[in-house]
């Protein structure tokens, strides 16, 4: 078991079997990015856990929700509303959309960025946002079953959506 006074190496070798641990961790190794990447590959949860200066950290928020994108579920509001965090973390899990602040879940351009990203977005978006995207343009769920994928849907809808725009 570790403690406020457990070594970088000890704190290493038992974040790497049990992310949660870190919360038993000293606060310096609590922000020390080597021991959170471990304890967060281990357990998505132990985010949490990580000290403030690396939760405020956007190059160390990329890296873990790289490897675990629902991380973004203990990324704090900035970075929930970070189209470029969100994006990383939708490419490597889908359901990380749900984390996403509203602003960006409300925002249509960045949802279809989002489906871009990672089809599979389209299982966490807001039912109603799916029903007024089906309503405005084309049924998603017909495409996926014809095409296995939505790229004929997403050009269709950016010349629909520029037309709408341009008046």
């Amino acid at each position: 078991m570790i403690n406020e006074n457990s070594t970088k190496t000890e704190v290493l070798e038992a974040v790497g079997k049990c992310g949660d641990v870190l919360i038993f961790a000293s606060d310096k190794l609590r922000n020390d990015r080597d021991v959170v990447v471990t304890a967060v590959k281990q357990h998505v949860y132990a985010l949490q856990y990580a000290g403030a200066k690396l939760k405020r950290d956007r190059n160390f928020m990329l890296e873990v929700v790289k490897n675990n994108g629902l991380a973004l579920a203990h990324a704090s509001k900035k970075f929930r509303a970070d189209r470029e965090v969100v994006l990383v973390a939708v490419k490597q899990e889908e359901w990380a959309f749900r984390f996403a602040s509203d602003e960006l879940k409300d925002d249509f351009h960045f949802l279809l960025q989002a489906l871009k990203t990672n089809n599979r977005v389209w299982l966490s978006i807001k039912d109603d946002v799916r029903f007024d995207s089906l309503q405005r343009f084309y049924p998603f769920d017909l495409a996926w079953e014809r095409d296995g994928n939505f790229d004929n849907l997403f050009n269709f809808m950016a010349f629909q959506d520029s037309l709408r725009y341009k008046k």
